[in-house]
Order: structure tokens, then sequence, then C-alpha cells
């Protein structure tokens, strides 16, 4: 997603499901909800991106973290793709 100019989570303390969405962010083109890849607990968000939400584009691995979240089910970890399993799923 490209020039991000809005990002809302759940609140600090709020639990979610694996697969149901968890926030929603919007891009000058389009808007996409945020499905929970895990279950758990918000536990911090980056209220710096909540602020200025384009640090999403400019270092989405560092300054453009999201949330931290406390993990319910570790078990569900396993479902979930490696960076370089993704990468090379992109490119199918």
């Amino acid at each position: 997603m490209e020039e991000v100019v809005f990002v809302e989570f759940l609140e600090v303390g709020k639990q979610f499901v694996q697969g149901k969405i968890f926030g929603r962010i919007e891009s000058v083109k389009s808007i996409a909800d945020l499905i929970a890849p895990l279950s758990g607990e918000v536990v911090e968000l980056n209220k710096a991106v909540c602020d200025s939400p384009e640090a999403i584009n400019r270092d989405p691995h560092g300054a453009g973290w999201l949330a931290r979240v406390r993990i319910e089910k570790p078990e569900e970890l396993k479902e979930l793709l490696s960076y370089d399993t993704y990468r090379q799923s992109l490119k199918e």
C-alpha cells in the first residue's frame, strides 16, 4: 500500500482473534482492513505512526511498526509464513 494517510487500531488492552479485523489502514487510493495473524491482546500502539502514518512507507521494518501484542495462542505461530517464504509467494 502506497502513501498511507490514516491508521486505526484496537485500543491497548483489547483482545483480538486470528483471522478477524483488528484495525484499518488507508492510503490516498484505498482502504484495507488489518487482519490479525494471531490471537492476542494489544499491549502498545505506536503513537508516532498514529500521528504520522507516512512512517509506515518510509520505514516499515523500523519506525513504522504498528503495535506490540501479547500472543494468546503460541501454537498459531506455526501457521505464519517466514519472511523469505512470503517474499517468494509474491513472485509467483
